[in-house]
């Protein structure tokens, strides 16, 4: 009888052949084509101790695998391995990760070798204002935008094969084949990039910081998880129509998916996409007649863009239907209704744990004909899980909070954050140790780092960037002034940059003309200073429903069904690493534009498009 292990030693890198998942605690699971590492031969030669990319170690059945040689090893499988992306669009992802944070990816000057991205210890502030200013570090005031960028360095990853090595030097045991080696410096040379990582990992060894937390592609694994939940999409399905809005995202189109109309977002943005694939995770979790559902997802590597797409609203957002109809038009019943739709929705969400972040008028989309046209909540792209969230050290790369609230980055390791949402899925973490992958909120920081519109918001979201059910709470509030002043913007006749100071100073917006006192009253609870104060959306929704006294409507069915009753589908967790930090930047002045100034405007937009600091080791 032959045994398989006499064709494998410790250090071997194999490929899976098939799918195994494990019968017993002490076995590792693995995915067809996963590389894994062998660590050494079992008693029972047949079976083996293995690492795979994530640090998870166990019993392998060798009959499962195969030799894989290092230069078709699929990188891929590694969660720390970004493929091909722009050296500016790595500084992004890292931006905001502590020290020894890294990532690889293709090298964009050398083909065929990749680059080792490095976050280092943060610049001083007082070195930062010296560079910037000339030379002095004098400064009358200083913003979130004076601040340091993260210190990301990237190091050239040379690639040779075992031909090309001097044999002397090499760190290869007992090769017998042509193999890719690996090094930065070509003195010590690696059989695989684990190797590499591992030695490296150590202090002293070179680099600006040891290499301690990898930060993975969660592009790539929310669309793996998508895709095995049946919610990516054939971009064949679509038919795209006219363009019906845009953003700093990209645009929006009207399209046709199974002979129904829907709306498709587009992306293409790293950034944007990584924001839309979380955002199309979240609201795979929910299900609500007050709620815009979700389509599916279309991802075209070839485009390098992601469709997001969602049921499509003929009548546009309600701040347009108000502004677009007379008071006539509008009755107080219309009034009273979008607002009792409105809070269904969110006392949907506030009973998940889930926080919306931009509750506006512009957000409530309606649909179906008069005399019932239902308000649904809309665009979550700035919705977070609150669940899960727990504290996170503190220092030049967070802010520390604990839950339920957001003002830092958060972390669930070994958990994914809307599995408690859905009976439909039991997924269990990719990841089995705080120790084995640093939380991934920081992917978002990015989005987050958008300016917030300061008339709507909550004055701690403003002010400490401290986000809760009552913040929404807040928010809403300010929605139902929208409805019964027909779409105003509030605080009018004030600029942005001047309501935090009234708002201190005691200061709330009168009733709108004609706005029933029980409404007014309403509002001004959800104004209260003191988030605990302000009612929650299970109370405000009693309350507004109690005034339905005349012709109640209907309770609301879906209107919208496209699913295939043939297709399975299930919730998709946004991550395998749970909340997310939300850390937004002042902004230092903002006019009656919601978000913030055209001068702030034009300044972030630079921003984004313009490199980070331009030092590099990569050569």
């Amino acid at each position: 009888m032959s045994h398989l292990g006499v064709g494998y030693k410790p250090g071997d890198i194999v490929s899976a052949s098939y799918t195994f998942k494990r019968d017993k605690h002490e076995d590792l699971s693995f995915n067809r084509n996963e590389q894994l590492r062998i660590l050494n031969i079992a008693k029972d030669p047949n079976w083996a101790h293995a690492k795979n990319a994530n640090g998870e170690t166990g019993l392998i059945p060798l009959n499962y695998v195969k030799l894989s040689g290092t230069s078709s090893v699929d990188l891929t499988c590694y969660q720390w391995f970004h493929g091909r992306i722009s050296r500016a669009e790595s500084e992004k992802v890292l931006a905001g990760h502590p020290p020894g944070s890294f990532m690889i990816r293709n090298s964009d000057l050398f083909t065929g070798d990749l680059t080792l991205c490095v976050v280092g210890p943060p610049q001083s502030l007082d070195a930062h204002l010296n560079a910037v200013n000339g030379g002095t570090n004098y400064q009358v005031s200083i913003s979130v935008d004076d601040l340091p960028p993260t210190n990301v360095q990237h190091y050239h990853i040379i690639c040779k094969h075992l031909n090309d090595v001097t044999p002397a030097t090499s760190r290869a045991r007992d090769i017998t084949e042509v193999t890719t080696h690996y090094s930065l410096d070509e003195y010590d040379w690696f059989t695989n990039l684990q190797d590499l990582i591992e030695y490296y990992a150590v202090p002293d060894s070179g680099l600006v910081a040891p290499l301690k937390h990898p930060v993975p592609d969660l592009l790539r694994e929310r669309l793996k998880r998508l895709r095995e939940s049946g919610w990516l999409i054939s971009r064949k399905e679509l038919v795209l129509g006219d363009q019906i809005g845009r953003g700093e995202f990209g645009e929006v189109l009207r399209a046709t998916y199974k002979h129904t109309d829907v709306a498709v977002k587009i992306c293409k943005k790293t950034a944007c996409k990584l924001a839309v694939t979380y955002e199309a995770a979240l609201m795979t979790n929910l299900r609500h007649p007050n709620l815009v559902s979700f389509v599916g997802l279309v991802y075209e590597p070839e485009d390098n863009a992601i469709y997001l797409v969602t049921e499509y609203h003929a009548q546009g957002n309600l701040l347009t239907y108000l502004h677009s109809r007379t008071r006539d038009e509008v009755t107080e019943k219309d009034k009273l209704q979008f607002s009792i739709d409105a809070c269904r929705g969110l006392s949907y969400l506030e009973e998940r744990g889930i926080i919306h972040r931009d509750i506006a008028a512009r957000n409530i989309l309606l649909s179906g004909r008069p005399p019932r046209i239902v308000a649904k909540v809309a665009d979550f792209g700035m919705a977070r899980d609150l669940t899960h969230t727990t504290q996170y050290p503190t220092g030049h790369y967070a802010t520390g909070a604990t839950s339920p609230m957001i003002t830092s980055p958060a972390s669930t390791y070994g958990r994914d954050p809307l599995d408690h949402v859905s009976p439909y899925s039991e997924r269990q973490c990719a990841y089995s140790s705080e120790s084995e992958c640093l939380d991934t909120m920081h992917s978002l920081s990015l989005h987050d780092n958008a300016a917030i519109p300061i008339k709507w918001s909550a004055p701690e979201a403003v002010r400490k960037r401290q986000f809760t059910i009552k913040s929404d709470v807040w928010s809403f509030g300010i929605l139902l002034w929208e409805i019964y002043s027909y779409g105003r913007i509030p605080y009018p006749r004030m600029l942005a940059s001047q309501v935090l100071p009234q708002l201190k100073a005691g200061y709330r917006m009168k009733a709108p003309e004609g706005c029933p006192p029980e409404i007014y009253r309403l509002m001004r609870q959800t104004w209260n200073i003191d988030p605990e104060e302000r009612p929650s959306f299970a109370t405000i929704l009693t309350e507004l429903t109690s005034l339905l006294t005349v012709h109640p409507v209907p309770t609301v069915e879906r209107v919208l069904n496209i699913r295939s009753p043939s297709v399975v589908r299930t919730p998709v967790s946004m991550s395998s690493s749970g909340a997310y930090v939300v850390t937004l930047a002042p902004r230092a002045e903002i006019d009656d534009d919601p978000w913030f100034s055209r001068s702030e405007r034009r300044r972030s937009l630079s921003n984004e498009h313009g490199s980070l600091r331009p030092t590099s080791l990569e050569r």
